[in-house]
């Protein structure tokens, strides 16, 4: 049987997409010259991430815990990144070799995908249940410093990134 007759194909070619609709969005081509890791995404990336996280873990106290919909991070990200592009001066200093600027042009769908890459990966409610739980239950425990909680948040936070990276090296080799 040849695979493409099949219409729900597991084996996707590399030089086109299952679904018409896809295509005319998306291209299949990546442009190295397109930027990613620009300041502008690094602040909307950190400023969705921190506040997205500190309203889950207020919210996640709650009777009825709810969360901000995805969708909606997504949105205002992308409008906050338009507006950051739109405002942000041109300028470019050089420091040594190296070129530096603010607003490097428009905002891309590189930059995009990292802030919801940053936004995705930052969930500490759960890690801050654990903590207060053993806040309650434990009585010996009740001094915990705050310098511990965050060292103990962004340990299990870039222990996931690295049991990932992991996983993809040997997937690659």
């Amino acid at each position: 049987m040849d695979l493409s007759d099949e219409p729900h194909s597991t084996m996707i070619d590399a030089e086109q997409f299952s679904y018409e609709e896809i295509e005319g969005v998306i291209s299949n081509k990546d442009d190295p010259e397109m930027v990613s890791l620009t300041i502008r995404s690094c602040l909307i990336g950190l400023l969705f991430a921190i506040g997205r996280s500190m309203s889950d873990t207020y919210f996640s106290f709650k009777t009825k815990p709810h969360s901000l919909y995805f969708v909606y991070t997504l949105l205002l990200s992308y409008v906050l990144g338009k507006f950051l592009a739109w405002i942000l001066p041109r300028y470019q200093w050089q420091i040594n070799k190296m070129k530096f600027s603010l607003n490097p042009g428009s905002f891309t769908i590189k930059e995009h995908v990292l802030i919801m890459l940053m936004i995705i990966s930052c969930e500490p409610s759960e890690i801050i249940q654990q903590l207060v739980v053993q806040r309650i239950y434990f009585p010996e425990y009740k001094t915990i410093k705050p310098i511990s909680v965050i060292t103990y948040l962004i340990s299990i936070q870039l222990l996931g990134f690295g049991l990932a990276g992991i996983k993809i090296s040997n997937k690659f080799q």
